[in-house]
Protein backbone atom coordinates (compact mmCIF):
# COMPACT_ATOMS: atom_id res chain seq x y z
CA UNK A 1 0.00 0.00 0.00
CA UNK A 2 0.76 3.09 -0.35
CA UNK A 3 1.00 5.19 2.71
CA UNK A 4 2.46 5.22 5.94
CA UNK A 5 1.56 5.96 9.18
CA UNK A 6 2.85 5.37 12.84
CA UNK A 7 2.81 2.16 14.17
CA UNK A 8 0.34 1.36 17.12
CA UNK A 9 -1.27 -1.88 18.75
CA UNK A 10 -4.71 -2.44 19.25
CA UNK A 11 -13.16 7.48 -3.13
CA UNK A 12 -14.17 8.61 -3.28
CA UNK A 13 -15.00 6.62 -6.05
CA UNK A 14 -18.41 7.45 -6.49
CA UNK A 15 -19.92 9.01 -4.31
CA UNK A 16 -22.52 7.82 -1.89
CA UNK A 17 -25.70 9.79 -3.60
CA UNK A 18 -28.08 8.63 -1.13
CA UNK A 19 -27.88 8.94 2.82
CA UNK A 20 -24.54 9.69 3.03
CA UNK A 21 -23.17 11.20 7.19
CA UNK A 22 -20.49 13.67 7.33
CA UNK A 23 -19.38 14.99 10.76
CA UNK A 24 -20.66 18.93 10.85
CA UNK A 25 -19.89 21.62 12.79
CA UNK A 26 -20.36 21.07 16.57
CA UNK A 27 -19.98 17.13 16.67
CA UNK A 28 -17.07 15.60 17.62
CA UNK A 29 -16.04 11.86 18.16
CA UNK A 30 -12.61 9.92 17.79
CA UNK A 31 -12.16 8.24 14.49
CA UNK A 32 -9.78 5.55 14.26
CA UNK A 33 -8.97 3.23 10.96
CA UNK A 34 -6.97 0.22 11.97
CA UNK A 35 -4.45 -1.85 9.52
CA UNK A 36 -4.29 -5.10 11.02
CA UNK A 37 -2.69 -8.75 9.23
CA UNK A 38 -3.90 -11.92 10.25
CA UNK A 39 -2.10 -14.82 9.50
CA UNK A 40 -3.39 -16.18 6.76
CA UNK A 41 -3.62 -19.76 7.73
CA UNK A 42 -5.67 -18.76 10.90
CA UNK A 43 -8.01 -16.55 9.52
CA UNK A 44 -10.96 -18.19 10.64
CA UNK A 45 -9.95 -18.14 13.83
CA UNK A 46 -8.59 -14.27 13.68
CA UNK A 47 -11.96 -13.21 12.62
CA UNK A 48 -14.02 -15.48 15.18
CA UNK A 49 -11.69 -13.83 17.99
CA UNK A 50 -12.06 -9.84 16.81
CA UNK A 51 -15.89 -10.98 16.08
CA UNK A 52 -15.85 -12.00 19.74
CA UNK A 53 -14.33 -8.56 21.02
CA UNK A 54 -17.14 -6.60 18.83
CA UNK A 55 -19.83 -8.32 20.55
CA UNK A 56 -18.56 -7.05 23.76
CA UNK A 57 -17.30 -3.28 22.19
CA UNK A 58 -20.56 -2.68 20.62
CA UNK A 59 -22.39 -2.79 24.59
CA UNK A 60 -19.72 -0.17 25.98
CA UNK A 61 -21.64 3.69 26.35
CA UNK A 62 -19.11 4.92 25.03
CA UNK A 63 -18.47 3.12 21.35
CA UNK A 64 -20.54 4.61 18.56
CA UNK A 65 -18.86 2.22 15.99
CA UNK A 66 -16.71 -0.71 15.91
CA UNK A 67 -16.28 -2.85 12.67
CA UNK A 68 -14.22 -4.38 10.15
CA UNK A 69 -13.42 -5.46 6.94
CA UNK A 70 -11.25 -7.42 4.54
CA UNK A 71 -9.07 -6.01 1.57
CA UNK A 72 -10.27 -6.94 -1.74
CA UNK A 73 -6.93 -8.08 -2.81
CA UNK A 74 -5.83 -9.81 0.29
CA UNK A 75 -8.34 -11.00 2.81
CA UNK A 76 -5.92 -10.91 5.41
CA UNK A 77 -5.14 -7.21 5.44
CA UNK A 78 -8.13 -6.07 7.98
CA UNK A 79 -9.23 -2.35 8.70
CA UNK A 80 -10.90 -1.90 11.56
CA UNK A 81 -13.06 1.74 11.77
CA UNK A 82 -13.45 2.88 15.00
CA UNK A 83 -15.79 5.60 16.17
CA UNK A 84 -15.69 6.60 19.51
CA UNK A 85 -17.31 9.66 21.98
CA UNK A 86 -13.95 10.36 23.41
CA UNK A 87 -10.44 9.44 24.05
CA UNK A 88 -11.61 8.64 27.66
CA UNK A 89 -14.05 5.92 26.44
CA UNK A 90 -11.11 3.96 24.05
CA UNK A 91 -8.69 3.76 27.20
CA UNK A 92 -11.77 2.08 29.02
CA UNK A 93 -11.94 0.06 26.37
CA UNK A 94 -8.74 -0.83 25.89
CA UNK A 95 -9.11 -2.28 29.66
CA UNK A 96 -12.68 -4.16 29.10
CA UNK A 97 -12.21 -8.21 29.80
CA UNK A 98 -13.32 -8.27 25.69
CA UNK A 99 -10.19 -6.65 24.50
CA UNK A 100 -7.89 -8.30 26.68
CA UNK A 101 -8.80 -11.78 26.16
CA UNK A 102 -8.94 -10.83 22.53
CA UNK A 103 -5.54 -9.28 22.45
CA UNK A 104 -4.09 -12.41 25.00
CA UNK A 105 -5.92 -14.87 22.32
CA UNK A 106 -3.79 -13.53 19.34
CA UNK A 107 -0.81 -13.59 21.43
CA UNK A 108 -1.11 -17.23 22.50
CA UNK A 109 -2.58 -18.49 19.38
CA UNK A 110 -0.91 -16.64 17.02
CA UNK A 111 -3.59 -15.27 15.03
CA UNK A 112 -1.79 -12.14 13.55
CA UNK A 113 0.57 -11.72 11.04
CA UNK A 114 3.86 -11.32 13.05
CA UNK A 115 5.91 -9.79 10.43
CA UNK A 116 3.37 -6.74 10.40
CA UNK A 117 4.09 -4.33 13.06
CA UNK A 118 0.21 -2.53 12.82
CA UNK A 119 -0.73 0.66 11.42
CA UNK A 120 -3.40 3.56 12.46
CA UNK A 121 -4.94 6.96 11.63
CA UNK A 122 -6.27 8.43 14.86
CA UNK A 123 -8.58 11.42 14.83
CA UNK A 124 -11.09 13.40 16.22
CA UNK A 125 -13.60 14.63 13.56
CA UNK A 126 -15.33 17.52 14.33
CA UNK A 127 -15.23 19.53 11.54
CA UNK A 128 -12.65 21.53 11.76
CA UNK A 129 -9.17 20.67 9.91
CA UNK A 130 -6.38 19.07 11.52
CA UNK A 131 -3.90 18.98 8.96
CA UNK A 132 -3.68 19.37 5.46
CA UNK A 133 -3.78 16.01 4.33
CA UNK A 134 -7.45 14.77 3.17
CA UNK A 135 -8.64 11.78 4.97
CA UNK A 136 -11.82 9.92 3.41
CA UNK A 137 -13.82 6.78 4.36
CA UNK A 138 -16.66 5.75 2.36
CA UNK A 139 -19.32 2.91 3.54
CA UNK A 140 -21.60 1.92 0.18
CA UNK A 141 -23.19 -1.18 -0.76
CA UNK A 142 -24.05 -2.17 -3.89
CA UNK A 143 -27.07 -4.32 -5.58
CA UNK A 144 -25.94 -7.63 -5.18
CA UNK A 145 -25.90 -8.53 -9.08
CA UNK A 146 -22.90 -5.69 -9.31
CA UNK A 147 -20.88 -6.87 -6.30
CA UNK A 148 -18.12 -7.73 -9.30
CA UNK A 149 -18.96 -5.24 -11.19
CA UNK A 150 -18.06 -2.26 -8.86
CA UNK A 151 -14.93 -4.18 -7.37
CA UNK A 152 -13.71 -4.71 -10.44
CA UNK A 153 -14.20 -1.20 -11.62
CA UNK A 154 -12.75 0.04 -8.81
CA UNK A 155 -9.50 -1.98 -8.55
CA UNK A 156 -8.59 -1.13 -12.39
CA UNK A 157 -9.05 2.66 -11.13
CA UNK A 158 -6.55 2.25 -8.19
CA UNK A 159 -3.84 1.15 -10.38
CA UNK A 160 -4.39 3.98 -11.76
CA UNK A 161 -5.25 6.29 -8.82
CA UNK A 162 -2.43 5.54 -6.99
CA UNK A 163 0.22 6.63 -9.80
CA UNK A 164 -1.21 10.23 -9.38
CA UNK A 165 1.57 12.09 -7.16
CA UNK A 166 -0.97 13.53 -4.33
CA UNK A 167 -2.44 10.03 -3.78
CA UNK A 168 -1.23 8.66 -0.27
CA UNK A 169 -3.55 5.72 -0.36
CA UNK A 170 -6.66 4.27 -2.02
CA UNK A 171 -8.07 1.47 -0.90
CA UNK A 172 -11.20 -0.98 -1.23
CA UNK A 173 -12.28 -3.24 1.99
CA UNK A 174 -15.40 -5.52 1.79
CA UNK A 175 -17.43 -6.63 4.55
CA UNK A 176 -16.72 -9.86 6.06
CA UNK A 177 -20.40 -10.52 6.36
CA UNK A 178 -22.12 -9.23 3.60
CA UNK A 179 -20.14 -8.82 0.41
CA UNK A 180 -22.62 -6.01 -1.32
CA UNK A 181 -20.87 -3.85 1.67
CA UNK A 182 -17.71 -1.69 0.71
CA UNK A 183 -15.31 0.41 2.19
CA UNK A 184 -13.19 2.98 0.66
CA UNK A 185 -10.07 4.17 2.26
CA UNK A 186 -8.79 7.11 1.06
CA UNK A 187 -5.88 9.48 1.46
CA UNK A 188 -4.34 12.49 -0.49
CA UNK A 189 -1.52 15.23 0.35
CA UNK A 190 -4.39 17.99 -0.03
CA UNK A 191 -7.77 19.17 -0.90
CA UNK A 192 -6.20 19.93 -4.56
CA UNK A 193 -4.80 16.32 -4.86
CA UNK A 194 -8.69 15.24 -4.25
CA UNK A 195 -9.84 17.61 -6.93
CA UNK A 196 -7.47 16.67 -9.37
CA UNK A 197 -8.33 13.26 -9.37
CA UNK A 198 -11.95 13.58 -9.51
CA UNK A 199 -11.11 14.57 -13.43
CA UNK A 200 -9.28 12.38 -14.33
CA UNK A 201 -10.03 9.76 -17.11
CA UNK A 202 -9.85 6.67 -14.85
CA UNK A 203 -12.16 7.99 -12.21
CA UNK A 204 -14.22 9.18 -14.90
CA UNK A 205 -14.30 5.77 -16.79
CA UNK A 206 -14.84 4.06 -13.18
CA UNK A 207 -17.98 6.56 -12.75
CA UNK A 208 -19.47 5.68 -16.07
CA UNK A 209 -18.95 1.61 -15.04
CA UNK A 210 -20.31 1.72 -11.88
CA UNK A 211 -23.45 4.11 -12.44
CA UNK A 212 -26.50 2.51 -11.10
CA UNK A 213 -25.11 0.28 -9.07
CA UNK A 214 -25.48 1.01 -5.75
CA UNK A 215 -28.19 -0.24 -2.96
CA UNK A 216 -30.82 2.60 -2.82
CA UNK A 217 -32.49 1.77 0.52
CA UNK A 218 -28.96 1.56 1.83
CA UNK A 219 -27.62 4.53 3.78
CA UNK A 220 -24.34 4.97 3.68
CA UNK A 221 -21.50 6.95 5.56
CA UNK A 222 -19.39 9.55 4.16
CA UNK A 223 -16.45 10.53 6.62
CA UNK A 224 -14.00 13.37 5.52
CA UNK A 225 -11.50 14.64 7.80
CA UNK A 226 -8.15 16.77 7.26
CA UNK A 227 -5.07 15.25 9.38
CA UNK A 228 -1.97 15.67 10.07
Amino acid sequence: MKYIFKSMLSAAALLISVGTAQAQQGESYLLINAMLKANMAKLVDYKANLDSCREGTLKEDGNLTYDYYQHCTDPSQILLFEKWKSADDLTKHMQMPHFVAMQKTSSEQGLADASFSGEMVRTIVDGQPKGERMLLNIIRKVKPEHVSTFRDSFLKCRVETLKEAGCEAYELYQSPTDPTIFFIFEIWKNEEAHKFHSSTPHLKTHSAETRGVADPEFRGEFVRAFIQ
